[in-house]
């Protein structure tokens, strides 16, 4: 998937790992399980989780930035070139709502966990109506079709938190830090629509049910 100019204003991989430490907490995956980061970017998380000992593999569209990386590919999330039943856990931070094609994702999630694999899936969502950023890839979708989702293909939901107090967190940070002009570039919404949407952040951790 690849990384729109925006999605710096959202957590993601960029230095900020309280949500992935969270999802991993809640995922309880054993040491020397094996993952793969959909939409991994750069590998901040890939490094992370190998230093925590995870066998960890992370994919991108952009093969730009993957250049020199160890464990990493080029790859759509929609399209893995991994055997069915490859990895224990899936990490998708900020990648699902970056995708045209999320139904696929998921579809692709299912089919490279194992039985009882997890899914760990972060991502922006709409309190309010679903809608797009102008300009960006960004599809922001509300809760329960996001939950609705990922249920219809295959998964049972064992936890749902809404970490929508981290979003504000980051953003009032960049806002200290670089002023409202640089927030509303960075997240592609202009104040008026930022106040109609109600931006939120979920954490979801999900299992493949057993064929």
């Amino acid at each position: 998937m690849n990384s729109p100019k925006s999605l710096d204003g959202f957590p993601s991989r960029h230095g900020q790992f309280a949500l992935t430490n969270r999802a991993l907490e809640l995922s309880r995956l054993p040491a020397g399980a094996f993952v793969l980061d959909i939409g991994c970017g750069r590998g901040c998380t890939v490094e992370l989780l190998r230093r925590l000992g995870l066998k960890i593999f992370g994919c991108d569209r952009q093969a730009s930035i993957l250049k020199g990386a160890t464990s990493l590919f080029c790859a759509d999330g929609s399209l893995i070139p991994c055997f069915d039943s490859s990895f224990d856990g899936v990490l998708l931070e900020c990648s699902l709502s970056t995708t045209a094609f999320p139904e696929s994702v998921l579809q692709e999630c299912h089919r490279v966990l194992k039985a009882g694999g997890k899914l760990l899936l972060s991502d922006v969502y709409a309190r309010n109506e679903a809608f797009q950023i102008d300009d960006c890839t960004i599809k922001m979708e509300t809760k329960s079709a996001i939950i609705t989702r990922i249920l219809r293909h295959g998964f049972l939901v064992d936890h749902v938190e809404d970490c929508s107090e981290y979003l504000l967190k980051v953003w009032g940070q960049m806002l200290m830090n670089h002023g409202s002009d640089h927030l509303y570039r960075e997240i592609g919404i202009d104040p008026a629509t930022l106040r109609q949407a109600q931006i939120g952040y979920i954490l979801v951790v999900a299992r493949r049910e057993a064929a």
